[in-house]
């Protein structure tokens, strides 16, 4: 028994030497410097799981805007443009993963691997929302499939102009009159990737409480800058 845990500790070590001094590996929550491949081609990376629970393999910056098939022997992704695939490892484990497009044609991407927890990086609740300064912008964030929630008070009235920008995948505002975030009043979704969202609102009333919902629609958690102006 001493003789396969000594085995086993062993191996550990040598894989964990292995990434340590490999900078061809990708390393959790950094970004690996741009992927490409030629027409027909794929590219390839390796990461070393750390610990039990799901991976999220982030495929952003896809300047082509390509499908891609995101493979490996546990699982097969297919994205639009920008995307991610959870991946659910085994700990102290080696994943080879294998990113190619079935249109065969040339691509260029950036990658980022980060643990499920990523995916919890929203703002604000329905019952607890941030509350934003008018006329100020604000550094917000959004994990994957969800929705980060905010509130203004509108000081006179008018058509205010709301702008969202600096994502990295698709991103859309809903701006609600009503805490519960149940009725839109209006939404902006003008770009079908990556793109700001800049768009006036419909007149909004004086010194009233307005509610705005972030959505991520493409996979890809990040960051973000949120402006409400004034008329």
């Amino acid at each position: 028994m001493a003789l396969i845990f000594g085995a086993a500790a062993c191996g550990r070590e040598s894989r964990q030497k292995t990434r340590r001094h490999d900078p061809s590996w990708l390393k959790l929550e950094q970004s690996h410097p741009r992927r490409s491949f030629d027409e027909g081609g794929s590219t390839e990376f390796t990461f070393y799981a750390e610990q039990r629970g799901a991976y999220l393999i982030v495929v952003a910056d896809n300047s082509s805007a390509l499908p891609l098939t995101i493979q490996h022997p546990k699982k097969t992704c297919h994205i639009f443009g920008n995307g991610s695939c959870e991946l659910v490892t085994s700990p102290d484990e080696v994943y080879t993963v294998k990113i190619f497009s079935p249109q065969k044609k040339p691509a260029s991407f950036t990658l980022l691997v980060t643990h499920s927890e990523g995916k919890g990086r929203f703002e604000g609740q329905a019952t607890a929302p941030v509350e934003l300064r008018v006329g100020f912008p604000h550094r917000g964030s959004v994990g994957i499939w969800e929705s980060s929630h905010y509130a203004f008070t509108s000081a006179g009235g008018g058509i205010y102009t709301i702008a969202l920008s600096g994502g990295r995948s698709n991103l859309a505002w809903r701006l609600f009159d009503r805490e519960a975030f149940d009725i839109i009043l209006q939404q902006c979704d003008t770009h079908a990737g990556a793109g700001a969202e800049t768009c006036p609102t419909a007149p909004l009333a004086a010194k009233k409480r307005y509610f705005l919902k972030v959505e991520e629609m493409s996979g890809v958690p990040g960051d973000f800058r949120l402006r409400v102006m004034p008329p």
